[in-house]
């Protein structure tokens, strides 16, 4: 279906981020200010995702399993939240919600997404 579709497409490009240059994270920016420009709405189911997806990350961490979203993930989840310290992936939740808050109220999207890009673990 298009939501699978949309939803692994999105883990995919978060996971790209992990580790990645400054470069690479402001191509990444770019196309998701395009992205905001186009097709508003698929933005924002790629930042809950994204959110949802550091929200799991954290959950693992606490061992708390059987609240994650992404339950096909789980072997991820677990590598992750072995390397990632769970107040990283709580700064990560929290930077995408407020980068959500800051496009809902017109801040520059550039400029926020790039912020997200940048600060992302």
């Amino acid at each position: 279906s298009g939501a699978l579709d949309a939803r692994s497409d999105a883990l995919r490009e978060l996971s790209m981020l992990q580790g990645a240059t400054i470069a690479h994270r402001l191509d990444v920016s770019a196309r998701l200010a395009k992205q905001f420009t186009d097709a508003r709405a698929d933005l924002y189911r790629l930042l809950e995702t994204w959110e949802g997806w550091w929200r799991d990350v954290m959950v693992t961490s606490a061992q708390a399993n059987e609240l994650t979203n992404n339950v096909d993930q789980q072997a991820a989840l677990r590598s992750l939240s072995a390397k990632v310290d769970p107040s990283r992936a709580a700064d990560a939740v929290a930077l995408i919600e407020r980068t959500r808050r800051q496009l809902m109220e017109n801040v520059n999207p550039r400029l926020a997404l790039e912020a997200l890009a940048l600060g992302l673990p």
